[in-house]
């Protein structure tokens, strides 16, 4: 006779590790189709070069979502506890330099976020291009550096 046991629940997963695997599925996604379209070049001669343009750019495409998505996850969550920051209340920030190279000016900021599970602080800084100068308009474009800063997180934070 088989002996009954009490099955564990399983722990459901922390928002960090969903975010790294939905960043991982993405990426497998993107180096699937660009097999797909290098298949589909081998099997249909007269789109070979075709296919290996958009096999090229879906795995370097993938290849740079999946390494930016997981730099800005390492960024959006504790480290300690892994819980997400809350824009609002744990994250706060600084422009500490601007560099303006001529036709373009990059302001670095310093971010110092403190858990509001934990308490455990993550300090960093990062690099955003908030003007440039475009040669074809001949006028400046500028980004707000605020809209970037929160666009920066919103995309892990969701």
């Amino acid at each position: 006779m088989k002996k009954q046991t009490a099955s564990t629940p399983k722990t459901p997963k922390k928002p960090k590790e969903k975010a790294l695997m939905l960043a991982l599925i993405i990426f497998l996604g993107m180096i699937a189709l660009g097999v797909v379209c290098l298949i589909i070049g081998i099997a249909i001669p007269g789109l070979m070069l075709f296919a290996a343009i958009f096999a090229i750019t879906f795995i370097l495409g993938g290849v740079y979502i999946y390494f930016y998505a997981k730099k800005t996850i390492k960024h959006s969550f504790c480290p300690k506890c892994e819980e997400k920051y809350k824009f609002d209340s744990d994250i706060s920030w600084e422009e500490v330099q601007e560099i303006d190279s001529g036709d373009k000016v990059v302001s670095v900021v310093e971010f110092k976020c403190v858990c509001h599970n934990c308490k455990e602080k993550q300090e960093f800084t990062e690099k955003f291009q908030v003007s440039y100068y475009d040669k074809k308009k001949e006028c400046w474009i500028e980004n707000s550096l605020s809209s970037m800063v929160k666009k920066h997180f919103w995309n892990s934070l969701r």
